[in-house]
């Protein structure tokens, strides 16, 4: 792990004890990038790739949002840009499968 990340996370969190605080760090190192867009995916880039499609000009807050908190507008351009590029809807569905994972009430047991 990089010292960059031990020293902000202690920074951060000064009172959490050693393990919590490496698993904080490698959270924030893992899911980071899969929250933000992937480059492929960026809606600059989208915007750029399909100049005529209007689902793309503010999907970046959409895809960022929990499914369960899209409005129905919101799912509807979800839904087009989905049908426009194939591959968005991949990474959506991967990121949020992670976020499942990490959203799981596991115990120690």
């Amino acid at each position: 792990m990089w010292d960059a990340y031990s020293t902000l996370t202690e920074a951060l969190f000064p009172n959490a004890i050693s393990p919590l605080l490496t698993a904080i760090t490698f959270l924030f190192i893992l899911v980071k990038p899969l929250i933000q867009p992937h480059r492929r995916f960026d809606c600059k880039s989208l915007r750029k790739d399909f100049p005529d499609e209007e689902c793309f000009k503010y999907l970046r807050w959409t895809l960022l949002k929990s499914p369960d908190d899209l409005s129905e507008d919101e799912q509807k351009t979800l839904n087009k840009a989905f049908l426009v590029s194939p591959d968005l809807q991949k990474v959506y569905q991967l990121r949020q499968d992670l976020k499942a994972i990490f959203d799981m009430d596991l115990t120690k047991d």
